[in-house]
């Protein structure tokens, strides 16, 4: 799971061993990048601290929205990998949220 502006930066070292690593990956559930976020988007800042955008610490989505993404994405991820529960959040057919994108 990635900020939009981390997925975007494609050749940033991140991306360079994130790119040597991907295609080691047994079990797959793919990659995805929120649009409208920043690194700082998926800490708690931006919820407690509401002048986020203005410091340019976090990207135009509200922090609410970008804390319901991650949680229901890291939850359905973990019930899936750990408790052998089926899940649709991950099928490109059956997007929940539009600021989602998938990629690799």
């Amino acid at each position: 799971m990635f900020s939009q502006k981390w997925a975007e930066d494609l050749n940033s070292r991140n991306n360079q061993l994130f790119k040597q690593l991907i295609p080691n990956v047994k079990q797959s559930f793919g990659v995805i990048s929120i649009n409208g976020t920043t690194h700082y988007d998926f800490t708690d800042l931006p919820l407690l601290f509401p002048l986020t955008p203005q410091l340019g610490l976090k990207g135009p989505i509200d922090g609410r929205r970008v804390t319901t993404i991650v949680n229901d994405y890291l939850l359905s991820f973990f019930d899936a990998t750990l408790e052998g529960e089926t899940t649709k959040l991950f099928d490109r057919q059956e997007q929940k949220y539009i600021e989602v994108k998938f990629s690799h």
